[in-house]
């Protein structure tokens, strides 16, 4: 009877804290979402990841194009970065503003306007 009690206990424990964390969550999610819509992250440099402040020589980053972690190994002519991942090194472009239009951008419906709203290669 006692461990059945305790094992009760334990789980609605469990779930109060889920449900504190999905509300947490909610909520931050939906002021993220609120400030970016109305603009009033402007000026907030946490708000723009996609800004990079600075990098140096060494600097560990991420590079999402193959998800993978690299270390900057020389800054290249023009705002590119030689990075190296294991034995590859790869050139990698510095991105120092925010996208053009200041709104995210659309996420296509189905493949075929995917490949439409790509640019010619």
């Amino acid at each position: 009877m006692q461990d059945r009690a305790a094992a009760q206990k334990l789980g609605k424990e469990a779930e109060r804290r889920i449900a504190r964390a999905r509300r947490e969550f909610r909520e931050q999610f939906n002021q993220t979402v609120v400030a970016h819509t109305t603009g009033a992250d402007e000026g907030d440099e946490n708000a723009r990841p996609h800004v990079v402040a600075r990098v140096s020589l060494g600097d560990t980053v991420q590079l999402k194009s193959i998800g993978r972690t690299g270390k900057v190994v020389r800054k290249l002519e023009g705002d590119a970065l030689e990075v190296q991942v294991g034995p590859m090194k790869m050139r990698v472009p510095l991105m120092t503003s925010p996208p053009s239009s200041g709104r995210p951008p659309t996420i296509p419906s189905t493949p075929l306007a995917a490949k439409h709203q790509r640019p010619p290669p």
